[in-house]
């Protein structure tokens, strides 16, 4: 046991918590006086004993010691930091259980790649300048610092943007997931429309579509960052680059653009900054944010000058054929031969959709030579593991009183005058300002007469996290379909059963869609964490099966649960040496992940005979100071499992007992058709601090609409101590988010929809669990362990020694595939070898058509006695 030094009197106040009780400070200086006794005030059990009393007799409090474990883990450190030099007093077991700190935590800002990113973002200034209204002001905010004009009627998007939305909606064919790099038929599109303006053409293999211009910029960037690479971006120019820069650790080299010749690219400077170690030159072509439009002369001499410094151009094109002066937008595609082009743009400006957040990044190279230097594969292997017109106005504050800098001068101006404009120092340039005028007309002449200024003239990292991919497995498998099968192919190896009719998605859910779509107001840009109302939604949604509730800044919205997985991770990974907690059969996209970000993943047995109950044991033994947290699958994907109440409570206890935080992935919540309940990991929040991610993808059966929650359930607030909750929105700043249209229709989604459709596909699943398990049964060298009650999967082993030339699982797959067009996952895609892992989320007739094909090849293939 240990031993602290004892004190007259220690009162633990309550730290930074709403609505806490006060204390008179008289009153404890008597008792102190008096007593001469140690007091210890539990936070928690103050609140809820006396939470209508002005003032609590200190007293009176007689708290457990154990549980100051999570309420007072700041005040804990002032137990440590405040004892006297006198006699020492025995620290019971309990007590010293308390002081010990949880292995995760957040970052110090000062050092941290994370918020040094975050800070480069113009939404984080435009914020910050936001705080500064005055909110006694009762005139319409004038916002020109932003670059979003899809909220004002004069730039709403055209009907037919619109039309096809909910054309492709309503025709239920994009419900599923797509490939990695996009669907075939609009990267066609994409490569047509780009090839109308180039001297060649483009091929749709040259084009990879993304979450929005940021998402292609993080792509580039990543697959560029190599040990001491360092890249060419303009100033000023987009902070985006920066921040993106930052969190690969790619170095950034800035060059000049000249105000005095139409901010054109300073082309001895550029060359005077390039060294060996020079791997590009981003150009922003119509400008952000000066509004320039470069000439066809220019970007010659642009292109001329990165081949001789033999570097790669990215061009910036997301304000393509925005121009309106003199000077025609011509793509730098056009000089492809000339010097290997990517170029990045979106549909969201031309359109007037930036919250659509549909993107696209494509090699611009007649030449082949992004493709001989395996920057193609690079971009490919990234894509395997992811998800403003403006001018610029000078300004001399030496005109100004009271005016220290454009910050400064921004700030008192929204203040004043609720005009917000953005200071030029978010984009390089001290003392500037630039002011975007895609705004209602009077709006904006409103806005600028207040003024009294005018305008002076891969690497292998990602190889890695690639590779561990039930994708890369899954396209393997279809290169070795026979192409002169007649049959159809039946996929028992996907994971998405969108594109059967027995799983489309309800009629509320495309209704909601549509209104969002029609009605306009969600084309814009969504706030980093998300919007209220669907944040508001999926806490009422999840609180449901909690003993507490979850507040809408609980929720943090996300690309799918993919991206929550990511943004978890990579805020874990900050911690230097860190560990992860995986399961063994588990989703492996945890691994990439975690390769991506270099954060150490162990894996943890699952264990079949116990109905793939977590091995507790063996994660006591796996873990050590580093490890940070546990993933626990639930219901279960790979293995069809749904963990007990009890079981849950286990698992919570474990990990509290390490001091690691619990990730809950319940991406199949409420999946469930056996006799065991689901029952959220949240439950036990108050046992140990839980990230819980989740989807409308599974339980609304619409995976390709890519909207899905990271969620603190945490009511006693130790991830908001410990800084993680910080380093989530430091990280979510900095990323791309969901389609805006999407979030607003979340919460029609999730309030209106019926409860006969979630019964409907309940019973499907049943239904499709009961044939599985009993058609498997039939066939002698595979056997089920436990019937699957959960999720849409099933884990099987393989008893290869009943098969005559058939190695091992991989091999049974191929095989199988080539020899009756059934494509099954093998286990060594999740962990475990000789295993296989089927899914049952298919058409009932083509289920058991697939089952008949494996029992045929293995009596084929059976050795003979």
């Amino acid at each position: 046991m240990g031993r602290i030094k004892k004190w007259k009197m220690l009162l633990l106040m309550p730290f930074a918590q709403p609505n806490s009780t006060v204390i008179l400070y008289q009153m404890v200086s008597e008792m102190k006086r008096k007593l001469k006794i140690l007091v210890v005030a539990d936070e928690a059990y103050e609140h809820l004993i006396f939470k209508n009393t002005p003032f609590v007799p200190i007293g009176s409090v007689k708290p457990n010691l154990s549980d100051l474990l999570d309420d007072n883990g700041d005040a804990f450190e002032v137990l440590v930091s405040n004892l006297a030099e006198e006699e020492s007093v025995v620290l019971e077991p309990e007590m010293e259980e308390a002081l010990k700190k949880w292995n995760f935590e957040g970052v110090d800002g000062s050092v941290d790649d994370m918020e040094r990113a975050s800070a480069y973002t113009v939404r984080g200034v435009v914020c910050s300048i936001m705080d500064s209204l005055n909110g006694d002001d009762m005139r319409t905010v004038v916002r020109l610092g932003h670059g979003d004009p899809s909220n004002f009627p004069s730039f709403r998007t055209c009907t037919v943007a619109e039309d096809a939305i909910v054309d492709a909606l309503r025709s239920a064919k994009y419900n599923h997931y797509s490939v990695k790099n996009g669907i075939l038929p609009a990267r066609r599109a994409m490569a047509e429309y780009l090839s109308r303006d180039l001297p060649y053409k483009l091929s749709p293999d040259d084009v990879y579509l993304t979450v929005g211009c940021e998402q292609a910029i993080d792509v580039i960037l990543m697959v560029l960052s190599r040990p001491a690479a360092n890249v060419l971006l303009p100033r000023p120019g987009f902070p985006l680059y920066e921040a993106r820069a930052a969190c690969c650790s790619l170095e950034v080299r800035h060059y000049n653009l000249l105000p005095g010749q139409d901010w054109e690219v300073d082309l001895e400077a550029v060359e005077a900054l390039s060294d060996e170690n020079t791997v590009a030159i981003v150009i922003i072509n119509p400008g952000n944010p000066c509004g320039s439009v470069y000439k066809h002369q220019h970007l010659e001499k642009v292109t001329k000058m990165a081949r001789k410094l033999r570097i790669l151009v990215i061009a910036d094109e997301v304000y393509n054929h925005l121009t309106f002066g003199t000077t025609p937008f011509v793509p730098m595609g056009v000089f492809g031969s000339t010097v290997p082009v990517i170029t990045l743009g979106s549909i969201s400006k031309r359109w007037f959709v930036p919250g659509w957040r549909l993107g696209w990044l494509v090699t611009s190279d007649p030449n082949g030579i992004l493709k001989k230097s395996g920057v193609a594969k690079n971009i490919m292997g990234y894509l395997y593991v992811s998800a403003n017109p403006a001018t610029f106005i000078q300004l001399n504050l030496s005109f100004l009183e009271d005016i220290d800098d454009d910050m400064d001068f921004c700030i008192k101006l929204a203040k004043e005058e609720s005009v917000i404009v953005l200071p030029g120092v978010a984009l390089g340039l001290k003392n500037w300002i630039r002011i975007t005028f895609a705004i209602e007309p009077s709006i904006l002449e409103d806005g600028l007469t207040k003024w009294n200024f005018e305008g002076n003239n891969g690497y292998d990292k990602i190889n890695k996290a690639s590779k561990i991919n039930i994708r890369t497995v899954l396209h393997m498998l279809m290169d070795n379909l026979n192409q002169h099968e007649n049959r159809p192919v039946v996929p028992l190896g996907h994971g998405d059963p969108s594109v059967f009719a027995s799983f489309r998605t309800c009629s509320v859910a495309e209704d909601a869609i549509v209104d969002a779509v029609r009605s306009a107001k969600y084309n814009c840009y969504a706030s980093h964490v998300g919007i209220l109302p669907a944040r508001r939604a999926v806490a009422e949604y999840l609180s449901s099966d909690l003993p507490y509730t979850l507040s809408e800044d609980d929720v943090y919205l996300t690309i799918g649960c993919a991206q929550a997985i990511h943004v978890i991770l990579t805020v874990l990974a900050n911690r230097p040496s860190a560990n992860i907690l995986l399961p063994r059969p588990g989703f492996p996209l945890y691994e990439s992940y975690a390769a991506s970000c270099n954060l150490e993943y162990r894996h943890y047995d699952l264990l079949p005979d116990r109905g793939w109950e977590v091995d507790l044991e063996a994660v006591e033994a796996l873990s050590d100071e580093n490890t940070v947290a546990i993933v626990i699958i639930n219901p279960g994907n790979p293995c069809g499992s749904v963990f007990t109440s009890q079981h849950l409570e286990k698992i919570a206890e474990t990990a509290r007992k390490l001091r690691i935080l619990v990730i809950a992935d319940e991406v199949y919540d409420h999946l469930t058709f056996g006799s065991t309940p689901f029952v959220p990991m949240g439950v036990f929040g108050s046992i140990v601090p839980v990230v819980t991610l989740g989807a409308i993808s599974k339980r609304w059966l619409v995976p390709g609409w890519r909207l899905g929650w990271l969620v603190t359930t945490d009511p006693n607030g130790i991830l908001k101590k410990s800084g993680l909750v910080k380093n989530i929105v430091e990280y979510l700043n900095i990323t791309v988010d969901p389609p805006t249209f999407i979030q607003g229709a979340l919460p029609q989604i999730i309030n209106k929809t019926k409860d006969d459709f979630f019964s409907k596909t309940i019973n499907t699943l049943r239904e499709a669990a009961d044939t599985c398990y009993n058609k498997i049964r039939e066939i002698p060298c595979i056997t089920c362990p436990n019937k699957p009650e959960g999720s849409m999967f099933v884990m099987v082993r393989l008893n290869v020694s009943l098969l005559d030339g058939i190695s091992d699982d991989v091999d049974f797959c191929l095989k199988l595939v080539k020899e009756e067009s059934v494509i099954v996952l093998p286990g060594i895609a999740v962990g475990m070898k000789n295993w296989l892992r089927l899914t049952f989320a298919i058409e009932p007739s083509l289920l058991e058509d697939g089952l008949g094909r494996i029992k045929a090849f293995c009596l084929r293939h059976a050795k003979k006695q």
